[in-house]
């Protein structure tokens, strides 16, 4: 259940379909690369709210101090008085990392009407840094640039035991490619990238401080 997204959240959130996905990562808009660090609270309030934390997601949106934030500081200001019990609900409510970039899915980049059909891919902080590692290869720099980048094969493997999170694993191509056939597509593409305020609620102190 979305407790956190914006009114567009299902329409640009892209989740990792079952085997091999052809997919290309594209260029965040006022950024030198395509990703973004959003830093979410989970399951906050009597609703379990999912909150786009202000204060740490840096670069991406205004930032100001975030009522849950100062709240899990809270828990351990004084140490002495921290308990197991203290412990579990700092790593409940603290912010936690998941990066973000938009894409699109080769073969299906545009639909009957010709419109783009660009997504927002939010995935863990061990594939957001084989990302990295793989944009620091000299082979695959820059694999996001629409004019001549690389288009990554992204796998999902199901889980071998209950409990267990499915595999998800990239593979970019060895050939560079454009982004699409004509300047007029790409433009349409780059154009179709939806902003984090279209995908996600953009709360303030106050609204975050009723939630909590």
């Amino acid at each position: 259940k979305n407790q956190g997204g914006g009114s567009n959240f299902s329409q640009y959130q892209w989740k990792v379909p079952d085997g091999e996905t052809l997919i290309r990562i594209l260029p965040y808009p006022g950024k030198e690369d395509p990703f973004l660090e959003l830093y979410f609270h989970y399951d906050i309030g009597p609703k379990g709210k999912i909150i786009l934390c202000p204060y740490k997601s840096i670069g991406v949106m205004e930032s100001y101090d975030c009522p849950v934030c100062t709240f899990a500081n809270s828990l351990y200001a004084d140490k002495e008085k921290v308990t197991e019990e203290t412990k579990k609900l700092y790593s409940k409510v603290k912010a936690k990392l998941r990066a973000h970039a938009p894409i699109i899915v080769r073969g299906s980049e545009f639909n009957e009407n010709g419109e783009a059909q660009v997504k927002l891919w939010g995935f863990s902080p061990t594939l957001y840094e084989e990302l990295m590692k793989t944009a620091i290869d000299a082979d695959f720099s820059l694999y996001w640039m629409e004019e001549d980048g690389i288009d990554i094969r992204v796998t999902k493997t199901k889980a071998d035991n209950p409990g267990e999170f499915d595999k998800i694993s990239i593979r970019p191509r060895a050939q560079r490619s454009k982004l699409a056939k004509t300047k007029e597509e790409i433009e349409s593409i780059l154009e179709a990238i939806p902003k984090i305020s279209d995908c996600y609620t953009i709360r303030t102190q106050e609204e975050i401080g009723k939630i909590l």
